[in-house]
């Protein structure tokens, strides 16, 4: 490969995502020149509407993909947690190796998660985490936030919001680790699907590329995040729903975690199942139909009925 031109966000995590990428090609072909193009996507643009309202699994990717499609560029860098889980002419060449899963309580005061009162203030927009917050605290006030994680973090240190939940990979990716409180462990708070992953994205008939960055991709974390993003995709569930998974693999043994939580009275369920890891396909379906019993089909029923 003499030269990549590669599409992303514009934000500062986005573009330390490439970089990493771009790391990675060129350790493995030290000869290749990368071009960052820049693209905006429709998440980029409309931030003064809660992601609760916007049911576009591409919302963030659309228009990074239509570059890719019409060979604007040769690649794309992305979040795998906010990709639409059926892709047509694209597809996952290579997924790097995942950072902390974990989500991160945020904050200048160093009070954990449990321990926020109901004068304090949680930052979040996501169905997931406020349906497990509440779990976890019954009183701490939860309000919405939009924008990317640096803007998020000056808001709370503004005094906009007492902490906030985010990612850890992309507070790590950005250097912030001296705001993070508390590290939510996934047996009391799952993630989302494929949350701190990188994925490149390619043209499927691109065999030239293919060939050249499946070099780069991470076995296990391939594995991992694709067990999740098919539980995600058997489900019925978008990319702001109040489902979360994680998977890891240990000994060739894949164990996936799953919970679906309601809005209506932040009930979660949840459930794992364990097996060969060259099975991950039907574990993860098992899991789905596992999830969807007695209390879980209940709370299926009300999430569909809520989003029509």
């Amino acid at each position: 490969m003499k030269k990549l031109v590669i599409g992303t966000r514009g934000s500062k995590l986005a573009i330390c995502q490439t970089k990493i990428v771009i790391h990675e090609i060129q350790k493995k072909y030290p000869n290749c020149e990368c071009e960052v193009k820049v693209i905006k996507t429709l998440g980029d643009k409309i931030l003064n509407v809660s992601l609760n309202k916007i049911n576009d699994k591409g919302f963030f990717v659309k228009e990074i993909q239509e570059h890719l499609i019409n060979k604007k560029i040769d690649i794309a860098v992305h979040s795998l947690k906010d990709m639409p889980t059926n892709l047509e002419c694209t597809n996952i060449c290579a997924v790097l190796k995942r950072e902390d899963s974990r989500d991160v309580l945020v904050s200048k005061k160093k009070i954990e998660i449990a321990k926020l009162s109901s004068i304090n203030s949680i930052g979040t927009t996501s169905i997931r985490r406020k349906v497990q917050i509440r779990n976890i605290n019954k009183k701490v006030k939860i309000r919405d936030i939009r924008g990317n994680v640096d803007t998020r973090i000056k808001k709370m240190i503004q005094g906009d919001f007492t902490a906030l939940v985010l990612a850890a990979a992309g507070v790590k990716r950005l250097g912030l680790e001296e705001y993070i409180v508390e590290y939510l462990d996934h047996d009391k708070f799952l993630p989302a699907p494929a949350q701190g992953a990188i994925a490149i994205e390619s043209l499927k008939d691109n065999e030239k590329i293919n060939k050249y960055l499946v070099n780069i991709n991470n076995e296990k974390s391939y594995i991992c995040t694709k067990a999740e993003r098919i539980f995600m995709r058997e489900i019925g569930g978008g990319c702001n729903m109040p489902f979360g998974c994680f998977a890891q693999i240990h000994d060739n043994i894949i164990t996936i975690s799953a919970m679906i939580g309601s809005i209506k009275n932040n009930k979660i369920i949840r459930q794992k199942i364990t097996g060969n890891t060259n099975d991950y396909k039907n574990l993860s379906k098992k899991l789905v139909k596992q999830i969807l019993v007695n209390d879980g089909k209940i709370i299926m029923n009300e999430l569909k009925n809520n989003n029509e």
